[in-house]
């Protein structure tokens, strides 16, 4: 037995970004308005109770989500178990060029107990972990940057102290960018964008 329920908004969803709207940070809205996590958080609820949602939408007639959840009926429900997001305390340097990005993980981690520095600036980034590297233990980055290319960022940081641990968190995942991180003792790749249990098990390794 499931239960089911309608929205219906006016707004029009192309059909070539339809895939997407549930990928965490995608938004249409200009940079600075929206971090793309309301409907990959609703997705992320009805998904761990079990449900789907689904999405229709035509020209000039707006759009509709359908969520559609099973009723409890004091069955035992075949449901997976939700993966503890774990809290901690390192501290972290964060670096994205994407200001939204920033702004997401970095309320995140702070509400999870963990201290970040967080910059969408890689050359802000290496003065903060050159003025003082022992103020860190673990450094979250992208590798698709402007201003530095990320695998030379991870090598200047290991030139400075060679222990600080460091995950890559891209949307690239070349064989190219992949060897290279290895290279450079980085055996932590999330692919972009992670989950937040995905990012927080990986700290606590």
């Amino acid at each position: 037995m499931f239960w089911k329920t309608q929205i219906n908004c006016f707004s029009t969803i192309d059909k070539s970004i339809q895939e997407r709207i549930f990928d965490p940070f995608f938004t249409t809205k200009p940079r600075g308005q929206g971090t793309g996590m309301g409907l990959s958080v609703v997705h992320g609820i009805v998904k761990r109770h079990g449900g789907h949602i689904q999405v229709a939408s035509r020209l000039n007639q707006g759009t509709s989500f359908r969520i559609i959840l099973p009723v409890y009926t004091g069955a035992k429900l075949n449901i997976d178990a939700p993966v503890p997001i774990m809290g901690g305390s390192q501290r972290i340097l964060f670096i994205d060029d994407e200001k939204d990005v920033v702004d997401v993980w970095e309320r995140i981690f702070t509400s999870l107990g963990y201290q970040v520095t967080a910059t969408e600036s890689p050359r802000n980034a290496m003065d903060l972990f050159q003025q003082a590297p022992e103020k860190f233990d673990v450094i979250i980055t992208d590798l698709d940057m402007p201003e530095i290319n990320g695998l030379s960022l991870i090598r200047a940081f290991k030139d400075i102290r060679p222990d600080i641990r460091i995950i890559v968190h891209s949307g690239i995942k070349t064989r190219e960018y992949e060897q290279g991180a290895a290279d450079l003792g980085i055996t932590c790749f999330l692919q972009k964008p992670a989950s937040i249990e995905k990012m927080t098990q990986s700290l606590q390794k």
